[in-house]
């Protein structure tokens, strides 16, 4: 065990101590019941009970001794008799929960262990397991270091190494992340505040302190009211909005940072077409040249097919990138970085109200301009630097601050998600599952809400438009069909059908129609 043990454990004053607090917490909590020590050692429950209109005690034994173990499971099972005391049972009932208390089988582990020596655990724990795509976790991988920093790591630093894993230690480093900047009280609906919570109860779960556990998980709030107290009109944009950000960004400001202005123009201008993780722009493989994921041995992909190159307009009419698994090393970041979701190709979208967004931004022109740039780039230097910008430039141009550029990517899954008729299309271009999707892209705000309703509504106009151009079509092929000569109907008829269906999945016969 960790050197920085405390040498207390047989020491007898230690568990007595031990013993009061967990009176003194039943106290605070108004539990309605008290602790009784008897002369053996053992600890005995003793509840308040009404009998013939006067008050009385009745004892029931709690099954445990002042121990180390005894303690552990007498803090539990004070918790659990706490909880059901508030549905107000009978006498019986309360005698049977308490029977049955003792009979149950708990796993007991030394509850003094050192923070250090807990993180271990944790960390061991998060290596072993696969990541969201299914692919082991390594060490030896800077994108799964930097998910264990930001994850866990970053909030257990935080904590002491050689402080005991107490419920107070953990609530002491907290609390800290759930000062509100503006009120300067307690607010758990912080995120910051959440995700410590998360760390610190997983923290307790790998190293089976379940009563530190349960009490920490008393402080959760659910992810619906999180949700409710979101405020998300700020986290929506419109394209006619960024149409107008871009080119303020771009006319705006001092000639002699205008090269930047470009540069961080281009970049939201790419996440935005494609509805991009930031960080995804990095990993965009068929910049300059095609690209055959299969014939690649570090990106693992048995997919064989070439993606040509964005900027050979002939050769990718269709605008079509491909989302690789990882980026190459760079002069300033050698480690090789995984993407959260690679292994996917997207189109941009399709807005129906900017048919030519992806010409208006420049992106092939951008390409030549400004991709030996992003490929010096430090991803997390990239992603601070673009979250820092947007903030600057949104409440200048905007008139309110959009907090991160993940709220490009929103925008885009908005309008992707209104305009691709097969959703799993949707899915695998954006990179998440529909379930993610419908929680967390497509219901954001009334603004968001207006504008996913108006694009079905101009979607399910065009597709309108679609049938009674093809019902025009299918009478005025009928007629000339009818006038040729019936030699020249066989092959006719064989190239209508084959059309029909090739280019709209109808089974059209000439012969057939009146």
């Amino acid at each position: 065990m960790g050197e920085n043990r405390p040498t207390i454990y047989n020491d007898n004053q230690y568990l007595i101590e031990e013993y009061k607090k967990i009176q003194q917490w039943l106290k605070e909590e108004k539990a309605n019941f008290l602790l009784v020590k008897e002369k053996n050692n053992s600890v005995s429950f003793k509840i308040p009970v009404t009998v013939n209109g006067k008050q009385e005690y009745v004892k029931r034994t709690t099954g445990e001794k002042i121990t180390l173990d005894g303690l552990a499971r007498l803090k539990v099972k004070c918790r659990k008799l706490k909880e059901y005391l508030g549905s107000n049972p009978s006498l019986s009932q309360i005698i049977s929960f308490i029977d049955g208390l003792n009979k149950e089988k708990q796993e007991i582990v030394d509850d003094r262990i050192t923070i250090e020596e807990a993180v271990k655990k944790v960390e061991k724990w998060f290596f072993q397991r696969k990541d969201r795509r299914k692919l082991q976790r390594s060490k030896n991988e800077g994108s799964d270091r930097d998910c264990w920093y930001r994850e866990y790591e970053y909030y257990y630093n935080k904590i002491p190494k050689g402080a005991i894993v107490t419920y107070d230690t953990l609530k002491e480093a907290l609390d800290s992340y759930g000062i509100d900047p503006e009120t300067g009280e307690t607010n758990p609906y912080l995120r910051k505040y959440q995700d410590c919570l998360r760390a610190y109860i997983r923290l307790c779960e790998i190293n089976k302190l379940k009563p530190i556990q349960e009490k920490l998980e008393e402080l959760k709030i659910s992810k619906d009211q999180w949700k409710a107290s979101r405020k998300y009109t700020q986290d929506y944009i419109t394209s006619e909005e960024f149409y107008k950000l871009r080119e303020a960004i771009l006319t705006q400001g001092s000639e002699r940072y205008k090269k930047d202005r470009e540069f961080w123009a281009w970049i939201y201008s790419v996440q935005f077409v494609y509805g991009l993780r930031i960080s995804e722009v990095l990993h965009i493989r068929n910049w300059t040249e095609d690209y055959c994921p299969a014939k690649d041995p570090e990106e693992n992909n048995p997919l064989n097919y070439v993606f040509p190159a964005l900027i050979d307009v002939k050769k990718n009419p269709e605008h079509i990138i491909y989302i690789g698994n990882y980026r190459e090393p760079t002069p300033n970041d050698k480690r090789r970085k995984n993407a959260k979701t690679g292994w996917r190709y997207a189109h941009p979208i399709e807005d129906p109200e900017y048919p030519n967004m992806f010409q208006d931004f420049g992106i092939i022109e951008g390409i030549q301009k400004h991709l030996s740039r992003l490929k010096t780039h430090k991803r997390s230097c990239l992603v601070m630097q673009a979250n820092k910008n947007l903030k600057k430039w949104s409440k200048k141009y905007l008139g309110r601050e959009i907090h991160g550029t993940h709220t490009f990517r929103r925008a885009a899954s908005h309008i992707k998600y209104s305009t691709v008729e097969d959703k799993r299309i949707y899915e695998n271009e954006m990179g998440h599952s529909s379930k993610v999707a419908e929680e967390s892209y497509i219901e954001r705000s009334p603004e968001a809400d207006k504008e996913l309703v108006k694009r079905k509504r101009m979607t399910e106009a065009n597709q309108g438009k679609l049938k009674t151009d093809i019902a025009t079509a299918k009478k005025i092929i009928t007629q000339m069909y009818k006038k040729l000569p019936s030699e020249a109907r066989i092959i006719a008829r064989n190239v209508i059908i084959f059309i029909f269906k090739l280019l709209f999945e109808l089974d059209f016969d000439p012969d057939k129609e009146d």
